[in-house]
C-alpha cells in the first residue's frame, strides 16, 4: 500500500543551525575608550589597533556563522562622528552588518564599501533605513511624531516658551512632513527629531517662570500614552526624550534581541548581547525573556537561592538562547549590572559573563562556549566555521558528514515534494482518461474490454 503523501511529516530543514546573532553597544562596549584618547595618545592608538585586529580576525574567520548588529544610544550623525575620528586616527574599526541608533528607534544596513584608493568621509555611509521593521513598529506603538510635535508646540506656546525645530538626521524625515526652522538663539527651546521613534527637548531653564514644577508639568501635558524621561537635572537646560511605547514597554534595544531570541529558538541559534550601561540592562537581563523570573524584580537578593533550589529555573536558563555579556568599567560601575552578574553570573546555569573593558572577544568566545555546555543539540550543530573560528573545528571527516548530512536532507525534502506531485498529477491523468472514454460514441475495442472484466 502506497503512503498518502499528504499524511508524511517531514521534519523542517534548517538553514540558520548552530549560528550566532551578535549585539553589542558601542561606546564603552566595542569601542573600549574615548575618542580623545585616540586623537591625543600615539600608545592608544597602538592599543586600539590591536584590540580592533584580534575582533575583526575573529568575525572574518567566523564568516556568516555570527551576524554583528552595533545597537548603540547614539543618533545616526553622532555615530558617523566617532566613525569619521577613528578612520582619521588611523584606526580600522570593523563595522557591523546593521546599525540601530537611538536606544532602538532606528536601524540601518551598511553600503558595500569602495575600494581603498577611492576612500572619503561617506565611504561607509548609513543610507539603507530597515523601512519593514519601521513599519511593524509604526503598527505596534502609537506614535504618530506630528501629533507628538503639536503637543510640544502647544504646551510652549501656552507657557511662553519660543521655540525652533531642527534634525541632526535628514535621512530619518523620507516620506515625513518637514520640521520647520524658527531660528537660532540660546534663549529658545529645540524639538529636534532624532530618530522616526524618538524626539529631544531641550528647554533653558531661564526661559522657564517656574523651575521646579517644570519638568512634571511637561510630563503630565505631553505624556499621555507616551514615555518621556528627563535626562538632565542640572545644568541651564531642561533635557526631555518622548518615546512610544511598544508592546506596554518602553522602546528600547531590547525590542530587536526578543525577537531574536524567538527565531534562535526555532533554529537552534544562539543570541550574544553586549553591554555596559543602565540603556543596556533590559537586553541583558534573562527575566525580560523568561517572564517566570519577572516575580523577583522587586526583591533581587532572592533571585539567586530561588534559582539554586528550583530545577525548573535552572532548566529555563539552560534553553534560553541567550547568553549577556558585561563589560565592567571599573571607574563607574553600574549597580544593576553588578546585581546581574550576582544572580545570573555562576553555576552551570549562567546567562552572564562579566569581562573587564577592552576583552570583548574574550567574552564572546566564553560565553559561546559556555552556551554549547549548557545545550548539546547547539554543540552538535555548531556550524563549522564557527568551530574553527572558537579554535576547535571539526576533524575532516566530520565536516565532510555534516555537509553531506545538509544536502541529504534537502534533497529528501525536494524528492518527496516532487513524488507528491507526480503522484498528484498522474492520479488526475487516469481519472481525466476515464472521463473522457465513458463519453457516448466512445468504445474500447473488444480485446482491452475483455482484459478489463478479467
Amino acid at each position: 500500500m502506497r503512503p498518502n503523501p499528504a499524511t508524511i511529516t517531514m521534519r523542517p530543514v534548517h538553514f540558520g543551525e548552530g549560528k550566532a546573532r551578535l549585539y553589542a553597544d558601542f561606546d564603552g562596549t566595542y569601542f573600549p575608550g574615548h575618542i580623545k584618547e585616540c586623537q591625543e595618545s600615539e600608545e592608544k592608538r597602538a592599543d586600539f589597533k590591536r584590540y580592533f585586529g584580534t575582533i575583526s580576525d575573529f568575525l572574518r574567520k567566523a564568516g556568516d556563522s555570527i551576524r554583528f548588529t552595533l545597537t548603540t544610544g547614539r543618533s545616526l550623525s553622532s555615530f558617523q562622528d566617532a566613525q569619521r575620528k577613528l578612520r582619521e586616527a588611523g584606526i580600522d574599526m570593523r563595522l557591523p552588518k546593521a546599525l540601530i541608533v537611538n536606544d532602538g528607534s532606528d536601524e540601518f544596513s551598511r553600503v558595500e564599501e569602495v575600494p581603498p584608493d577611492a576612500m572619503r568621509d561617506d565611504a561607509f555611509s548609513w543610507e539603507t533605513l530597515d523601512t519593514f521593521r519601521q513599519e511593524r513598529l509604526a503598527d505596534l506603538a502609537d506614535w504618530n511624531p506630528d501629533v507628538v510635535r503639536q503637543r510640544v508646540r502647544t504646551f510652549l506656546q501656552r507657557q511662553g516658551i519660543a521655540y525652533r525645530e531642527t534634525s541632526k538626521n535628514p535621512v530619518l524625515n523620507r516620506g515625513l512632513a518637514p520640521l520647520e526652522s524658527w531660528g537660532d538663539s540660546p534663549s529658545q527651546a529645540k524639538l529636534e527629531r532624532e530618530g522616526a521613534f524618538q524626539l529631544s527637548l531641550s528647554v533653558p531653564k531661564k526661559a522657564v517662570d517656574d523651575v521646579a514644577r517644570f519638568p512634571s508639568q511637561f510630563t503630565r501635558a505631553v505624556g499621555h500614552r507616551l514615555h518621556v524621561s528627563f535626562l538632565e537635572k542640572s545644568g541651564d537646560q531642561f533635557k526631555f526624550r518622548i518615546r512610544p511605547f511598544v508592546e506596554g514597554k518602553k522602546l528600547g534595544k531590547s525590542h530587536d534581541t526578543i525577537r531574536a531570541v524567538d527565531a534562535a529558538q526555532l533554529q537552534d541559534d544562539l543570541v550574544l548581547v553586549a553591554g555596559n550601561g543602565h540603556n543596556d540592562l533590559d537586553m541583558l537581563d534573562p527575566a525580560t525573556y523568561l517572564p517566570v523570573f519577572k516575580r523577583w524584580e522587586t526583591m533581587p537578593a532572592r533571585l539567586k537561592p530561588a534559582i539554586e533550589q528550583t530545577p525548573y529555573l535552572q532548566d529555563c536558563l539552560k534553553k534560553l538562547p541567550l547568553m549577556g555579556i558585561v563589560v565592567r568599567d571599573p571607574e563607574h560601575p553600574e549597580p544593576k549590572l553588578e546585581r546581574l552578574i550576582q544572580a545570573y553570573g555562576e553555576g552551570p546555569w549562567r546567562k552572564i559573563i562579566p569581562v573587564e573593558k577592552g576583552d570583548l572577544l574574550n567574552g564572546i568566545q566564553q560565553a559561546i562556549r559556555e552556551y554549547r555546555v549548557q545545550n548539546p543539540q547547539f554543540q552538535r550543530k555548531l556550524d563549522p566555521q564557527l568551530r574553527e573560528a572558537l579554535g576547535d573545528p571539526l576533524p575532516y571527516r566530520r565536516q565532510v558528514l555534516h555537509t553531506m548530512g545538509t544536502m541529504v536532507s534537502i534533497l529528501h525534502t525536494g524528492m518527496r515534494t516532487l513524488h507528491s506531485g507526480f503522484r498528484a498529477g498522474f492520479d488526475y491523468s487516469l481519472i481525466w482518461l476515464r472521463s473522457f472514454l465513458g463519453r457516448p460514441g466512445w468504445r474500447l475495442l473488444p480485446d482491452a474490454e475483455n482484459a478489463a472484466s478479467r
